[in-house]
């Protein structure tokens, strides 16, 4: 369907191409594949480590993060 698969947990994410929101029930270590050439960060502007086009976050239970999306 040509669309980007942000992540494969049974997490709730939205973007619009700019902004990345992603709720977790469950909490732990989260990774996040990036589209070629993108990177996120946090609502501060600090970059979240990435690896291999893969972003990794730890997440509380119930917590919802907003995350920029950056070219």
């Amino acid at each position: 369907a040509g669309v980007h698969l942000w992540s494969e947990y049974d997490d709730i994410i939205r973007t619009d191409g700019r902004m990345l929101i992603i709720h977790t029930a469950e909490g732990g270590e989260r990774r996040i594949a990036l589209p070629d050439g993108k990177t996120l960060e946090d609502r501060d502007g600090n970059p979240l480590p990435a690896h291999n086009g893969e972003a990794v976050l730890s997440m509380d239970p119930g917590e919802t993060r907003w995350l920029r999306v950056i070219p």
